[in-house]
C-alpha cells in the first residue's frame, strides 16, 4: 500500500513527449573518475539493496529497499508499519518520486541486474521523472 503522498512516478501529458522518430536508448552516464567515459547502467550501481519495484499499474521504478534498522529509526519510515498489510512485505523506497510503498518480495521487486536484463531501464517515451530517478540511482551509487 503506498503511504499517504504524491502519487508514485506519475507524469502529466505535459511532462510526455513521443516522436516518431524516437527510438529505444540506454541511458548512460558519464563518470568523471574514468575519464568522462560512457557507463552503462549496469556498471553504475552494485550496491545491495538497489532494485527494481513494480506497483500495480505502474512501470518498474528504482527502488531502495528500507532495511528494518532504517525503518524503526527513522521516524518517517517508522509511521509506515500501520500500512503494512502482510508480514512478509518490503518496504521500498522509490528514486525520483521520494515515495515509500511495502510491496511483496517474490511479486513486485526485482533484483537491479534483473531488471536491466528485462530493459526496465529502456524507454522509447520521454520521461523526465524516470530520467530523474535514473540519476538519483547514479548518485546514491556514486556515494
Amino acid at each position: 500500500m503506498l503511504l499517504p503522498t504524491a502519487p508514485p512516478h506519475t507524469a502529466s501529458t505535459s511532462n510526455l513527449s513521443m516522436s516518431a522518430a524516437s527510438v529505444e536508448r540506454e541511458h548512460d552516464t558519464k563518470n568523471p573518475r574514468e575519464g568522462g567515459q560512457v557507463q552503462p547502467m549496469s556498471r553504475i550501481c552494485n550496491r545491495e539493496g538497489i532494485v527494481w519495484a513494480r506497483l500495480t499499474g505502474y512501470r518498474p521504478w528504482p527502488a531502495r529497499i528500507i532495511s528494518d534498522n532504517e525503518r524503526l529509526s527513522e521516524p518517517t519510515f517508522g509511521q509506515a508499519d500501520k500500512y503494512r498489510t502482510k508480514e512478509d512485505d518490503t518496504l521500498v523506497f522509490f528514486f525520483g518520486t521520494n515515495d515509500i510503498a511495502w510491496l511483496r518480495r517474490k511479486k513486485d521487486i526485482y533484483y537491479w541486474k534483473a531488471g536491466l536484463n528485462k530493459n526496465f531501464h529502456k524507454t522509447t517515451m520521454r520521461n523526465t521523472l524516470f530520467e530523474k530517478s535514473l540519476d538519483e540511482v547514479r548518485a546514491y551509487c556514486s556515494m
